[in-house]
This record gives structure tokens, C-alpha cells and sequence, in this order.
């Protein structure tokens, strides 16, 4: 679910990630969007597929 997935992203993962990381997804429907991409560039990380 990717609203589950988002909140996660924002209150668990990020706040722990070292700065500038690279998070490395699979293809998985609720893990692509727009909403997630600014979510991770607007935390100073970047996203691969």
C-alpha cells in the first residue's frame, strides 16, 4: 500500500538515513510516483530503480 509505504518513508526511514544516501528500489507499483521522488530528493537523497 503505498500510503503505509509513504508514512514509513517519512517517519521511520528517512529520519535515519545518513546523509546524501542512495536508496535503491525495485519496481514495485507502490514504491514508483512522483509523491516519493520529491519526497526523497526533498530530503537530500537520491533514487534509483
Amino acid at each position: 500500500n503505498r500510503a503505509v509505504f509513504i508514512q514509513w518513508l517519512k517517519e521511520d526511514l528517512i529520519p535515519k538515513l545518513n546523509k546524501k544516501s542512495v536508496l535503491i528500489m525495485d519496481n514495485a507499483r507502490f514504491h514508483v510516483g512522483e509523491e516519493i521522488r520529491q519526497l526523497v530528493a526533498q530530503s537530500g537523497h537520491k533514487l534509483l530503480y
